[in-house]
């Protein structure tokens, strides 16, 4: 069965040297199965690539929300314990002093729970920034979205 997906060694025939990850840089007995989601999500040979489709998928969101909100992206700003966080997207409706904390990310899809884990992950998150950023923006009302975009393209 065809899956259009590359062969990873952790597939059962794929590899006579064993299913470790072939690209990592750590000694063979610490180096983790190489599957899709390794290899799509946290193999350090494939960061970079993992930074530019985050910041492509970021700009196409921002484009579209710019269609009807003003929109701003990579934005700095404090969490109430004091600590720096930086959001990915602001979307403001500015009539309704409204704004909408947009943070998409990339993962292999794992389970039919996984868009509302992610959502609450990034609400826990952003939801202590919100009082800043209202402060920042003039705005009355802030939502918090963790978008979950599938490795393989889903929008979940």
């Amino acid at each position: 069965m065809s899956t259009s997906t590359s062969a990873v060694r952790a597939i059962p025939g794929r590899s006579q040297e064993g299913a470790h990850c072939r690209r990592c840089p750590l000694p063979i007995e610490t180096k983790p199965t190489e599957t899709l989601g390794h290899v799509l999500g946290s193999c350090p040979y494939g960061h970079l690539a993992r930074i530019n489709r985050h910041n492509t998928i970021r700009s196409i969101l921002a484009t579209e929300l710019k269609k009807q909100f003003e929109v701003y992206e990579e934005v700095s700003g404090i969490a109430s314990d004091g600590s720096s966080r930086r959001i990915d997207i602001i979307a403001i409706d500015r009539k309704n002093k409204k704004g909408i904390i947009v943070d998409p990310t990339v993962r292999i899809e794992s389970n039919e729970n996984q868009p509302y884990d992610v959502n609450d992950e990034k609400r826990s998150i952003y939801n202590p920034t919100i009082p800043y950023y209202k402060n920042k923006y003039g705005l009355n009302e802030i939502e918090v979205i963790g978008l979950l975009i599938g490795a393989r393209g889903m929008i979940l």
